[in-house]
């Protein structure tokens, strides 16, 4: 079953922490799922949902969505429930695990009973990530603003512009080219990234 109880834990300290984040309240959430404490995961999606509340008022307002397929190799095994919902231009993988966590949430309830069965074969990893993985090629500004999305509003992806390392948080293209909206000085806070061009003035 895995070490559910250690991973558990320690996202209960992680969100005494930030109590603000949906992703790590989501990966509690999914944790106790996997350790089929379903009565505790639904418990913990419905927090997630208020913590995504939280944060939204911090930053409010959504563009429009669209939705995205499904990809058929995402999950080749037997599926107890699915749900897809609409990604926004905008929307990082913050937005993304929080709204898997309400998709969740509904999906629990109604597996109330389900006849889980243990996992046949090995599990598959997801390999984690390496430093190269956060470095933009700004020659490829698709490929740098799927990694901003990919990779915000935890991690971070870095490049260097004026001569000054950075984390990119939000970004956006024009023209062509990569523009980034927020961003995060080496050793500094985050700010927008007109406040960062003032800077170096």
């Amino acid at each position: 079953m895995g070490r559910f109880d250690e991973s558990i834990a320690a996202g209960r300290r992680a969100e005494e922490l930030d109590p603000l984040s949906p992703i790590i309240s989501a990966d509690t959430g999914a944790n106790l799922f996997k350790a089929r404490r379903f009565d505790e995961a639904i418990a913990q999606f419905n927090r997630t949902l208020g913590a995504e509340d939280r944060q939204a008022a911090v930053a409010p307002g959504r563009q429009p969505v669209r939705r995205e397929p499904i990809h058929p190799h995402v999950a080749a095994g037997p599926i107890a429930a699915q749900q897809a919902f609409p990604i926004g231009p905008e929307d990082d993988a913050g937005a993304v695990y929080a709204r898997s966590a309400e998709v969740a949430a509904n999906l629990l309830r109604e597996l109330d009973g389900f006849d889980f069965h243990e996992q046949e074969g090995e599990p598959t990893y997801a390999q984690k990530l390496e430093s190269s993985d956060r470095e933009l090629d700004l020659t490829d500004p698709d490929d740098a603003l799927r990694r901003v999305r990919a990779l915000s509003p935890h991690i971070g992806a870095r490049t260097e512009l004026h001569g000054r390392p950075l984390t990119i948080w939000k970004a956006r293209i024009d023209d062509g080219k990569l523009v980034p909206v927020e961003v995060q000085p080496s050793g500094g806070r985050r700010m927008t990234y007109e406040e960062f061009l003032r800077g170096l003035r």
